[in-house]
């Protein structure tokens, strides 16, 4: 009988029990959790579950931000047998009650206030019972002393009878059995549960170590939400190569953390990287002449470097010195500023264009682009660190087989493959086929020498009045890589032509106001100033040269407000909701068509 996934991180505890595996943020700094400390947490929460009533696949909810003890709380639910049900720590009532409903949920662990009370609504009004409410954060407030704190429940149940069932259940675990319920966050659409073994976790952690070079030194930053299948499943690998992790709670202070830290390595979505590339540039724009003579020059060295490497050649003598001098004086001080130590940057969730790629790589930065889905337990495929082509999302991951079928549709077939979605054997039916091919709803290619390449989601592409498909994501990246455009959204589906919203990169903006002299009382005032208004349009102009005459942006809209997951308008991954974007700019999207008025910077190009 193979073993689950949880043998082998009780194994890598006993190897390495003084090793610091985990650094949890504190209001004074970064405290350390050994492998032993680490795992005698967990150990004591099993026993503790199996106290309370938890049985063999029973479903127990994770409602919480980053914390450490959402990786305790993860290795003792599925350590017992149990599944894991993670929810997004932005999620609204609605959403957990779906969730905490379809899985019949009778424990769930939160972490910070919000997700208490969150939780407490639906319970005062009889939504949801569950019989225990787990608190991470010991400063929440209680309502009416309802709930327990992690701390005070951790060990309140080991005793004799429950370490004899422990005991019992880590003997007959196997890969055979389910691990985790990951709920789709989706961009449209009901969310639906994608059921996770063992089986195709241990999978997954194979084909990664070989692909990976990761090393004994190498540490991580965890801060996209764990409970998202690209987060966990790096956290996961972490774990499986005891590889310390850095667990960052608050998003907002990444930048900060960043040096701070110094990891060798994190996973990230291609929005991160964006606004690290428009930061440098604004940075380096705004300096000195002779600044940015000298970047310029660093950048040619490096892409020309870079080349070499790219192909797996030596570079030349004379290239190693210009780099090394290139290195020293330029770059090492734009690294500096974002740890120094990154080489490892597994990326994706979205188009990442291949100037960005080309600006890190230049920098000896390696971003490693890749493409995979929650169903497909992460990656699919990865560039290879030499002979990789810069368009391309990389080549299959071993022993995943990828094809194209009917409307370019990029299929897979794998043992990181989902068994189904969650009580949905009709959805299961419709993207798994009798031969076991996944239907992923991107369409792509595959070139001659195996490098995949993804043009859209198919449901996400739009179809003009005039017949002509468009691919809205192409767009929106394009318009998001420069560095006075924060976020864009576009439309034209069964429209005569293409439109946008774009919300401005407001400190960049404010900035250029002001040294331009353009008044303005409001972000209102500002986006709708005419000088405003031309300076995006001719950013758009240069940004669509290259593209068809009908895929163009022939109206837009600035918009003076940002898209946020709180509202609902992103997905806790940074992706823009566009069908609930669009619904709640229904007008001002209706004026775009009109052709009449220009409120709130709209306009026609």
């Amino acid at each position: 009988m193979k073993k689950d996934y949880v043998s082998y991180i009780e194994a890598n505890a006993l190897a390495h029990p003084n090793d610091v595996i985990l650094h949890g943020k504190t209001p004074t700094g970064w405290s350390d959790i050994t492998w032993r400390e680490f795992r005698d947490d967990f150990v004591e929460l099993s026993q503790t579950l199996i106290s309370d009533g938890v049985k063999e696949e029973d479903r127990i909810i994770i409602f919480s931000p980053n914390m450490t003890h959402w990786h305790v709380a993860d290795m003792a639910i599925m350590g017992i047998r149990a599944v894991t049900v993670p929810v997004y720590a932005t999620s609204s009532p609605s959403q957990l009650l779906y969730i905490a409903s379809e899985t019949e949920s009778h424990i769930i662990f939160v972490g910070t206030q919000l997700q208490y009370d969150v939780t407490m609504e639906l319970i005062k009004s009889g939504k949801i019972s569950p019989r225990r409410v787990v608190v991470f954060d010991n400063s929440v407030k209680l309502s009416d002393g309802y709930g327990c704190y992690f701390d005070e429940y951790k060990n309140s149940g080991v005793n004799d009878t429950a370490q004899a069932e422990y005991k019992k259940r880590r003997s007959e675990a196997s890969e055979n059995d389910l691990a985790t319920i990951i709920y789709t966050s989706g961009t449209t659409g009901e969310p639906k549960g994608v059921m996770l073994g063992h089986d195709n976790i241990m999978q997954a952690m194979i084909i990664h170590d070989i692909r990976l070079d990761m090393k004994e030194d190498d540490t991580s930053l965890c801060f996209l939400p764990l409970c998202h299948v690209f987060e966990r499943g790096w956290s996961w690998f972490c774990l499986y190569k005891n590889c310390p992790s850095y667990v960052l709670t608050d998003t907002k202070v990444i930048a900060e953390a960043l040096p701070e830290v110094a990891p060798s390595c994190f996973c990230s979505v291609p929005r991160v990287y964006e606004k690290v590339y428009q930061k440098v540039n604004a940075t380096i724009l705004s300096g000195p002449r002779v600044k940015r003579i000298a970047f310029n020059l660093a950048m040619r060295v490096g892409r020309a470097y870079n080349e070499y490497g790219r192909v797996g050649a030596t570079p030349p003598w004379y290239l190693r010195l210009l780099y090394s001098l290139a290195d020293a004086l330029v770059f090492k001080v734009v690294k500096k500023g974002i740890g120094g130590r990154l080489r490892i940057m597994p990326t994706a969730g979205a188009h990442v264009p291949s100037f960005i790629v080309e600006f890190f790589h230049a920098m000896g930065i390696k971003l490693m682009v890749g493409y995979g889905l929650t169903e497909t337990t992460a990656t699919v495929s990865a560039r290879p660190y030499v002979n990789y082509q810069l368009s391309s999302i990389g080549t299959p991951l071993t022993d995943i087989e990828v094809r194209i079928g009917e409307n370019d549709e990029i299929l897979v077939r794998s043992k990181t493959v989902m068994r189904g979605y969650y009580k949905k054997p009709e959805a299961t039916a419709e993207v798994i086929d009798s031969e076991g091919w996944f239907h992923t709803g991107d369409a792509g290619m595959i070139d001659a020498e195996g490098n995949l390449y993804i043009t859209e989601r198919i449901k996400d592409l739009m179809k003009t009045s005039q017949g002509k498909y468009v691919a809205p994501q192409m767009l929106e990246a394009r318009l998001t890589s420069d560095m006075m455009i924060e976020q864009a959204v576009v439309a034209g589906d069964g429209r005569p032509y293409v439109t946008a919203f774009i919300v401005p990169n407001f400190e960049q903006l404010e900035r250029v106001a002001q040294d331009n002299g353009w008044g303005y009382d409001s972000r209102e005032e500002l986006v709708a100033h005419p000088a405003v208004r031309a300076m995006y349009e001719e950013k758009i102009d240069a940004l669509q040269v290259g593209l068809a005459g009908f895929e163009q942006i022939k109206k837009f809209t600035i918009l003076p407000d940002v898209f946020t997951m709180d509202t609902g308008e992103l997905t806790p991954t940074l992706k823009v909701r566009r069908k609930i974007i669009l619904e709640k700019l229904h007008r001002e999207l209706d004026l775009m068509y009109a052709g009449s008025g220009n409120t709130s910077g709209a306009g026609e190009k």
